[in-house]
């Protein structure tokens, strides 16, 4: 499996509207990328109601890429909203040993540039581009980048998906 880019992901207005609803309006919780807590950012988990709307808005792209690798049967493990201040990158982490993560970037009022990335160690770097998906293998070493946007935030919604064996 590769690291995928998506572009333009969700085409509703309303839709979009509704993500940035979501995000002003979240119960946050202070979160670190692993245990050291060197750098510390917020996080919100999604409800199930949530999580079915991103589902419906992700489906396709989600199946396009299972096929692409013959990933035959995946399952939905959790979902989550990070959300990283000026100057708090994350740390490099992994998501698991066996599945994938899907990364989607809202929209964003401020232009990140080169910062607020998501690095992937010895792979590169995806720069923030709202309304697109990033999809890449679990065990990818990867940490959102340290962005000096001051009083704005950088959004990611994270989705975990574990690959089912035929054990």
């Amino acid at each position: 499996m590769k690291i995928k880019r998506y572009i333009d992901i969700i085409k509703s207005e309303e839709d979009l509207k509704h993500i940035e609803d979501l995000l002003s309006t979240r119960l946050w919780i202070i979160q670190s990328s692993n245990s050291d807590n060197q750098t510390n950012f917020f996080m919100s988990y999604l409800d199930q109601v949530e999580v079915n709307f991103f589902e419906h808005q992700f489906r396709e792209t989600i199946t396009e890429y299972a096929r692409e690798y013959n990933i035959d049967k995946f399952d939905f493990e959790r979902a989550y909203i990070n959300c990283h201040p000026c100057q708090h990158p994350g740390n490099w982490h992994i998501d698991g040993e066996n599945g994938f993560t899907l990364l989607y970037y809202p929209l964003s009022k401020t232009d990140f540039g080169t910062e607020g990335a998501t690095a992937f160690k010895d792979k590169g770097i995806c720069y923030y581009k709202g309304n697109s998906i990033v999809i890449f293998p679990a065990n990818i070493e990867h940490m959102a980048t340290e962005h000096t946007q001051k009083s704005t935030f950088r959004y990611t919604i994270a989705f975990k998906f574990q690959i089912k064996t035929n054990n």
